[in-house]
């Protein structure tokens, strides 16, 4: 094992300057014949050549970010928000395409969401692609698509990377990994483990009237959180033979969020003014963690591949907090504690088939399976005067759903057909209610179909029909509400979570 490469790379940044420093310890074997009298040792071998950093087809951008300045970045969000027509909020918690809303997120031919993003190394990656105009195979929840496809070494082996990142923006973030990979044979491990220490600033202001109740009210309210990340991941690779594969990987991510919300608010309702200072003292912990099991195989006799793919996912969030509010200037008081929890559980598992014709004419079809499980629970303890406010709130889903897609080419022409049908059930309740809040079971089918007309070498002309389904992440099952002032607190709504399917054109 011996040092290969030092690099410092600066990148600075619209807000702040990054300093980047990567050292790769790679040790590669080759068996060398002492007996060969044309042999020629040589001390070093350079290979140079250009890569194209994107492409662009059918609308689709295509990025290559192993062989870019991309593969810098450090961690996965962060390198999605760099990309064309991609914004991400400025919690990094959801992800939008322009024009195109949420978008669905896949690893491989998985789909995740952006706390899988959060546990997935930048160095893992060997392209991402933008899909526009996703087929009948993605689920009909999207109209656009995110595709992450990881990289597996074809150099025999060992090598490990060591990453420090340190930035500047409006406050200090620190961010080290380690990156490790053993391949051998048909074989082959990956590791990475990574260390953030994150600190964030967030503010935000609102001033409103309520003529008809004589109410004006304004505030302004500021966080500052730390946060330190243990991010951990490890895979295997197994080559069976040249067209089947297997692959298990799994990924964890844990994390302390100690923030304090700080609110200043004048609040005048007909004669009475108030002007409040509130203290919003707040320990979050997050757990995630996600596995991976895909298998790929040939079909020989019928020229065909099989994908069948099995996924669990696990969330949990608990937060703690202590509120006091200052009316007037008169002294903080104690006001409320609150404690808040969230676990969600996913299964999945999925089968897909591939077959191409000798006219260029493709077949798709596929089936997925899927279970969820939240459980929410809201426990708030109000003082002066003293009450208590106890919800345990349950979510389950269940989705079945099968596709079909046809694509080929008469001539220049290009298209492709699909169809995908989608059965939900769906039921939600409180525990200390009898009644089912949420009680659903409907079936929806999904058609798709796109026209391309070449008309020069540059210019195309796309003809597209879609329809698609909008459902929320089953992260708004969420009863967890961050309390602003006494007139004010954000919250989920969970009456109106996944009630009724919204269709979208």
């Amino acid at each position: 094992m011996s040092l290969k490469n030092l690099k410092i790379i600066a990148m600075k940044n619209s807000i702040g300057l990054s300093f980047f420093l990567l050292m790769c310890l790679s040790g590669y074997g080759q068996n060398e014949s002492p007996n060969d009298s044309v042999s020629t040792k040589l001390n070093e071998v350079i290979i140079s050549g250009e890569s194209k950093l994107f492409t662009n087809k059918n609308g689709n951008i295509k990025v290559d970010v192993a062989n870019s300045v991309y593969n810098s970045i450090p961690n996965t969000i962060d390198l999605i928000a760099k990309l064309p027509n991609i914004q991400v909020s400025t919690d990094k918690e959801s992800i939008t395409v322009v024009g195109k809303g949420i978008p669905l997120i896949y690893i491989d031919n998985q789909k995740v969401t952006t706390n899988d993003l959060n546990s997935l190394s930048v160095d893992d990656i060997k392209t991402i692609e933008i899909i526009n105009n996703p087929s009948s195979k993605y689920e009909a929840s999207g109209r656009s698509v995110i595709l992450i496809t990881r990289k597996f070494s074809k150099k025999e082996g060992s090598q490990t990377t060591l990453s420090e990142v340190a930035s500047f923006k409006k406050h200090f973030n620190n961010y080290f990994g380690i990156d490790s990979s053993l391949k051998s044979n048909k074989f082959e491990f990956k590791a990475n483990f990574k260390y953030n220490q994150l600190k964030m600033w967030e503010s935000n202001g609102n001033n409103f009237t309520i003529p008809s109740n004589d109410i004006i009210s304004n505030y302004l309210v500021t966080a500052v959180t730390k946060r330190p990340q243990f991010i951990f991941g490890a895979g295997v690779f197994y080559k069976i033979n040249e067209e089947d594969y297997l692959s298990l990987n799994f990924s964890s991510r844990t994390q302390k969020d100690t923030f304090n919300i700080i609110t200043d608010t004048y609040n005048q309702q007909q004669s009475t003014i108030n002007e409040v200072n509130t203290f919003n003292a707040n320990n979050q912990n997050r757990n995630f963690s996600n596995a991976f099991l895909n298998y790929n195989h040939k079909i020989k006799s019928i020229d065909g591949v099989l994908f069948s793919g099995f996924q669990y996912s696990k969330y949990d969030q608990e937060t703690a907090s202590i509120i006091s509010n200052n009316y007037n200037d008169v002294g903080f008081e104690l006001s409320q504690n609150r404690n808040q929890k969230i676990s969600i559980a996913v299964y999945s598992g999925r089968l897909d088939f591939e077959k191409e014709f000798k006219n260029k004419m493709k077949l798709e079809l596929g089936t997925l399976y899927l279970f969820a499980n939240s459980n929410s629970i809201f426990f708030v303890e109000n003082v002066n005067p003293d009450s208590i406010i106890n919800s345990d709130y349950n979510y389950r889903e269940k989705n079945i759903a099968a596709y079909s897609q046809i694509s080929g080419g008469i001539n220049k022409l290009n298209y492709s057909v699909g169809l995908r049908a989608e059965s939900t059930i769906a039921k939600g309740k409180y525990q200390s209610e009898d009644a089912i809040l949420i009680d659903k079971n409907y079936v929806n089918l999904f058609p798709k179909a796109s026209i391309e007309i070449p008309i020069d070498s540059t210019n195309t002309i796309n003809l597209n029909y879609a329809k698609s389904i909008l459902r929320p992440n089953f992260s708004t099952t969420s009863q967890v509400s961050a309390y602003i002032n006494p007139y004010f607190i954000w919250s989920n709504n969970t009456n109106w979570i996944r009630q009724s399917p919204m269709k979208l054109l």
